[in-house]
């Protein structure tokens, strides 16, 4: 079932703009990289269910540590997804304008894209979107520390299954 909803979701195409918004404003809420990374990260969990069949009923003659490496790229994929959001700065847009020497307003739309790529900009620390910027930095850093220690898990499961 899940299969099906990601072929179809990928069959759909990109998202066409629809005609009441400005085409320099308009953000693709699902791009297509995000769709196929998508697949690819269900498609390594099937994988990996499958090679560890295989392994169980003695159909398959490789290492465990061969079996779960699905699961490490897949872990991998996660970090690759998290460790930006762990590793975001959070700027005001004060500081920003002073950094810069301009007000906000007159930033270009290079300056705007690059800042956008590095940095999470709010209006100030007392506001609404710094709180919510520091929920998703602190969260992405928790998910982080729990996938070094699934990883660290992992490894031991895998020593004792193939050396044990």
């Amino acid at each position: 079932f899940i299969l099906f909803y990601h072929s179809r979701v990928i069959m759909m195409g990109p998202i066409k703009r629809p005609e009441h918004i400005p085409e320099e404003e308009w953000v693709d809420p699902l791009p297509m990289q995000k769709r196929y990374f998508s697949l690819f990260r269900f498609l390594l969990v099937v994988v990996f269910e499958l090679l560890a069949g295989l392994k169980l009923d003695d159909d398959l003659f490789w290492s465990w540590a061969a079996v779960f490496a699905p699961i490490y790229i897949w872990e991998g994929t996660t970090l690759y997804k998290k460790l930006p959001l762990a590793r975001m700065r959070i700027v005001t847009v004060g500081d920003l304008e002073e950094a810069l020497g301009k007000p906000f307003g007159e930033f270009t739309q290079a300056e705007r894209e690059l800042i956008a790529r590095r940095y999470s900009v709010v209006p100030s620390p007392d506001s609404p979107e710094f709180e919510a910027a520091h929920k998703l930095k602190s969260r992405a850093r928790q998910d982080c520390m729990k996938l070094l220690f699934r990883v660290i898990f992992l490894a031991f499961v895998i020593v004792n299954l193939d050396y044990g």
